[in-house]
């Protein structure tokens, strides 16, 4: 194993698959040290490979906090990331991450008084699918107040 870490210990695909057995082992203190190097490794920059390296491993850590403790904290994990980052493509991955958890959001949050969500539109330099479900969210709970 620790040939195998030296040969790919600098992919984040091999701490996702580290991640993946030490949780089958029930090692959850291992679980997230492998995923927080898989993170490490997938640190923002401009790149868009990087963006999507980065979306794969939110999304399955994001996954393994809804199994091993709630929705909930894999939901503030996700606020967490969308708050923590300024680039636009990977906050908006994020809110696609964020609104698949529908049965997890908590009844009182309000997408039409989340400033954040109206400070992402604004940025957003063309609207696609992403801002479409977004502005619908918040037309709808706009309707219902």
């Amino acid at each position: 194993m620790l040939e195998s870490e030296r040969a790919c210990g600098h992919s984040f695909s091999y701490w996702l698959s580290r991640a993946n057995f030490f949780e089958g082992e029930g090692n959850r203190e291992m679980v997230e040290k492998a995923y927080a190097r898989a993170m490490a490794l997938t640190d923002l920059g401009g790149s868009t490979r990087v963006i999507y390296s980065r979306v794969s491993v939110v999304s399955a850590y994001s996954k393994f906090l809804k199994r091993s403790r709630s929705g909930q904290a894999a939901l503030a994990f996700l606020w967490k990331e969308f708050d923590a980052s300024k680039n636009i493509r990977y906050r908006g991955r994020l809110l696609d991450l964020i609104f698949s958890y529908p049965e997890q959001v908590d009844p009182s949050y309000r997408p039409a008084s989340d400033q954040r969500l109206f400070e992402y539109l604004e940025s957003s330099s063309a609207w696609k699918k992403t801002e479409k479900v977004l502005v619908e969210k918040i037309l709808k709970d706009a309707s219902s107040s």
